[in-house]
């Protein structure tokens, strides 16, 4: 496991991401996975939009760095899928700071580029 989030409207709610290319969205009350996103690349990096409506995931797939948007899907509670890849970084993509800013409606990423900033509105 790279690394884990927690739903910030749902606190129950986690989701998780690791080298397997997949992203597992779990029910903590219950510990049971609530589903499983098989993505095109290893996963470094998650975070919820504050919404908890998005999820902004860094992937990397034969050294293409890129920033996966997930939405919610409407038909089941737990359930994402992806609406956009943004490509721009040219190195790992460790962390966001702020992985959808409420404001600007953006995603901010930063990377071993050391490049940092606003890569698209969502």
């Amino acid at each position: 496991m790279r690394c884990v989030a927690f739903d910030p409207q749902k606190p129950n709610i986690l989701a998780s991401c690791s080298n397997d290319k997949t992203i597992k969205i779990w029910n903590i009350e219950s510990g049971a996975c609530q589903s499983t996103l098989n993505v095109d690349g290893e996963v470094s990096s998650l975070d919820f939009s504050p919404c908890g409506t998005k999820i902004a995931v860094g992937c990397n797939r034969n050294n293409n760095y890129t920033v996966k948007i997930l939405s919610s899907s409407s038909k089941s509670a737990g359930t994402f899928e992806c609406q956009s890849t943004l490509a721009g970084h040219t190195g790992y993509v460790p962390a966001f700071p702020c992985s959808a800013c409420s404001q600007s409606r953006g995603v901010c990423s930063l990377s071993s580029d050391e490049q940092a900033g606003l890569l698209r509105r969502v």
